[in-house]
This record gives C-alpha cells, sequence and structure tokens, in this order.
C-alpha cells in the first residue's frame, strides 16, 4: 500500500512555473506528476513563477544557447516551393476548429509577415510585447517603425529584424540607463561567434545613437564603449586566374557550374541578384538588373564567355 503523498512545497511550484516559462509555456495550464505519485496543476504566469526582474545580469545569464532549437514563433508556417518553382512562406493551421491555408507576404519574420500571420490567426499576436518607454523592448519596437529602418533594403531589413528580436528577447525588459558596457561584452559572448558578436555590438550602437537622436537619451552608448572581438581575417580568397582556368576545365561548356561561374564574372553581381537573374533581365543584347541591397541599377555588355554559356540554355529561365 503506497505511503502518504508529500505536499507540494511553493519552491517546488516556483521551480515547475520557472521552467515551464522557459519552455516557452507562458499561460497555459500543466499537470505534472511527481515520482510519489502527487499530481501538481500548475499555470506558468508571472505571479507564480516570479521570474519577472529587471536585473540586466541575471537577464544576460538566462539567455539561451543560440546552438540549441528554439520555439518556432510563428505556429503552422513552412516554406514551401509553389507550382512556379518560388519560395514561399505558407501558414497552414486549425485554430478552433477553423482551417487557415495562406501563403504570407514578405521575408520570415518581417513586419509585413507578421501582420499577415497576426490577421490569419483573428489578431492574436505572437509573444505580444509589454514595452513601456526607455526600456530596450520599446526601444526596438519604435525603432522597427521608423523610416532607419524602412529606407533600408528588404534583405537587410530581413536580417536586422532577426538580430533585433534576439536581443529582444534577452534583455527586452531591461532599461537603457542600466546597460553598461560589460553587459554588452556579455551579450556579445552569447551569440556564439566573434563575427556574430561584434554585429551585435554594432546593433546596440545603432539603438542607442538612435534613442539619443529621437527619445531624447541622454546616457552614455554602452556598445560605443565595449571592447570589439578581435577577429583575425585577411577577407575572402580573389580567384587567381590560373584557378578560373582549372574550373573551367573542369567544368565544361553547357554545365550549371560553368554558367554559375560566367555570370558571376561577367557581372560581379552579388550572390543574392546573381541567384535571381533570369531571361527577363536580358535586353537588347544587355543584362540589365537592381542591386537587392542598394536599389542600383546595373546595365551590362554580355561578355563572349557568359554569351556561349547562355546559348546553350536557351529555352531554360
Amino acid at each position: 500500500m503506497p505511503g502518504p503523498k508529500a505536499p507540494v512545497t511553493q519552491s517546488e511550484l516556483t521551480r515547475y512555473a520557472k521552467a515551464m516559462r522557459a519552455a516557452g509555456f507562458d499561460g497555459l495550464r500543466m499537470v505534472i506528476e511527481k515520482p510519489d505519485g502527487t499530481k501538481v496543476s500548475i499555470v506558468a504566469s508571472e505571479a507564480n513563477a516570479e521570474a519577472e526582474h529587471h536585473d540586466i545580469d541575471v537577464m544576460i545569464e538566462s539567455v539561451p544557447d543560440p546552438m540549441k532549437r528554439q520555439k518556432n514563433p510563428f505556429p503552422g508556417v513552412n516554406t514551401v516551393e509553389d507550382r512556379h518553382g518560388k519560395l514561399r512562406h505558407r501558414l497552414r493551421r486549425t485554430i478552433r476548429g477553423r482551417t487557415v491555408d495562406v501563403y504570407l507576404p514578405g521575408p520570415y519574420g518581417s513586419p509585413d509577415f507578421r501582420a499577415a500571420y497576426e490577421q490569419a490567426v483573428e489578431g492574436t499576436r505572437i509573444a505580444p510585447l509589454q514595452a513601456q518607454p526607455g526600456i530596450i523592448g520599446y526601444l526596438i519596437a519604435t525603432y522597427l517603425e521608423s523610416s532607419a529602418f524602412r529606407n533600408l533594403s528588404m534583405t537587410t531589413r530581413r536580417d536586422k529584424a532577426r538580430r533585433l528580436d534576439w536581443i529582444r528577447e534577452a534583455i527586452g525588459k531591461a532599461r537603457l540607463a542600466e546597460i553598461q558596457p560589460r553587459h554588452v561584452e556579455k551579450l556579445m559572448a552569447k551569440k556564439g561567434g566573434l563575427v556574430a558578436g561584434n554585429r551585435l555590438k554594432k546593433d546596440l550602437g545603432q539603438l542607442f545613437r538612435f534613442a539619443a537622436k529621437y527619445h531624447g537619451f541622454k546616457g552614455q552608448n554602452p556598445a560605443a564603449l565595449a571592447d570589439a572581438n578581435k577577429v583575425r581575417s585577411g577577407g575572402f580568397h580573389t580567384w587567381t586566374n590560373d584557378e578560373v582556368e582549372s574550373f573551367r576545365a573542369k567544368y565544361e561548356t553547357g554545365s550549371k557550374a560553368r554558367l554559375a561561374l560566367e555570370l558571376l564574372l561577367g557581372t560581379g553581381a552579388a550572390r543574392q541578384d546573381a541567384a535571381a537573374l533570369t531571361r527577363r533581365n536580358i535586353r537588347g543584347g544587355r543584362i540589365v538588373f537592381r542591386r537587392g541591397k542598394t536599389g542600383v541599377e546595373v546595365n551590362l555588355p554580355i561578355l563572349p564567355e557568359l554569351g556561349r554559356e547562355l546559348a546553350h540554355r536557351r529555352g531554360s529561365k
């Protein structure tokens, strides 16, 4: 016959609730059965988790490992290839008996993407941020709505929004005046790479300059005072003529690899721009396209080597 069940202590409740919140189950009820058979019903909320704080050092220590898989902030969204071969974000969910099956616009996580997602799930917000003036979360929210952000290229906005989301998750509730250079350096170490850490330092520096210009922030810019990571890099290797000829010898005319080489050599296009080029970019015997990052139009003659490769692929995209 089993013995009496031990009462559940407040410390146990707090520990369970904190674990649930850390796992992303904020506001949900969970029943946990202890080894002795005791069943505990817990709601992971701010009240019983006692996890709400504004200690910037504690916030930084609780930043999740970037190498670990994080919870999907947009449940039901998958990246799929449509019938035209284009990659698109598709939301497929059943919400309270209602089936939702729509394509979402814009880059993943962009403001347009978020707005369409929220509308598709009937206006529910994704991880709502209770941001107040003077804290990092509020600063990021206002920056994302500013012309300084909107004037960036689409790809830059997409990448920057993801990085700012990471910062908001890590220290969104911290006050600007509390952040010191040592806090910035701790966050840089959490990013999992020297280059990524330096990029975070740059992003935080831009946020504090934005705060000074548009919000009247009078404090120091801690990112400007933080030490950057020393990265030893000679940059990307530039192929020599011998290396180019070696590649041409291995990949014969008519192959996709050869076309890619001649396209990059013949246009000097960035990788994202070269991948987007089609025959529609050929006009009057020239290649015309806009650079994705700057929006500048490029109009180039088709070099003989590239022309031969294009001739092999007539009728293709």
